[in-house]
């Protein structure tokens, strides 16, 4: 299950602690069990942990254990210390581990989405463009036609011009004449 996605390289000697100890994304949730060498009286061990990069040093507590949900991905390291009553706090231990990004956050997802953001702009664009180059080329037709159509009515009104003018002159001549 989820344990065979979690991975670390060696287990420090006399520690019991993995090294290099990495989570998957949606393993977030990290429970550690304390333990500290008291015979004489270990009910009146106190534990104190703290999460760095996460949390500060919480209220000393009789529960050997710490637990953190909902890890953003990131590192971390983990410090737990424990005393005898109201006794000096031992040196910490540590544990440093990192929680993995889900995949669609890591640096080549991302460069992926702009990729395909860019291209879809350009895409975009190039539809655009050859939109409105055909829009050109059909108002350029149009206009074309439209020419030419002024060009032949024109020729018919200076056809129909010549007659009425020869006509006129026809006219002219004819009331000249009497």
């Amino acid at each position: 299950g989820d344990l065979q996605r979690v991975a670390f390289s060696g287990v420090a000697p006399f520690a019991d602690v993995p090294s290099d100890l990495v989570l998957p994304h949606d393993v977030a949730d990290v429970a550690v069990h304390l333990s500290a060498l008291e015979w004489t009286a270990p009910h009146k061990l106190e534990y104190q942990s703290m999460l760095e990069g996460a949390r500060d040093w919480g209220p000393p507590g009789r529960e050997p254990r710490a637990v953190f949900q909902n890890l953003a991905p990131g590192a971390y390291v983990f410090r737990a210390r424990a005393r005898l009553g109201r006794g000096p706090w031992g040196e910490p231990a540590e544990l440093a581990f990192r929680v993995r990004p889900p995949w669609w956050q890591t640096w080549w997802a991302r460069s992926l989405w702009l990729a395909l953001a860019l291209g879809a702009v350009g895409l975009l664009v190039q539809l655009r463009v050859r939109t409105l180059v055909q829009r050109q080329a059909e108002l350029e037709r149009q206009v074309a036609q439209r020419t030419a159509r002024i060009e032949e009515q024109k020729r018919e009104i200076e056809a129909h011009n010549e007659s009425m003018t020869a006509s006129i002159r026809y006219a002219e001549r004819i009331q000249a004449a009497m």
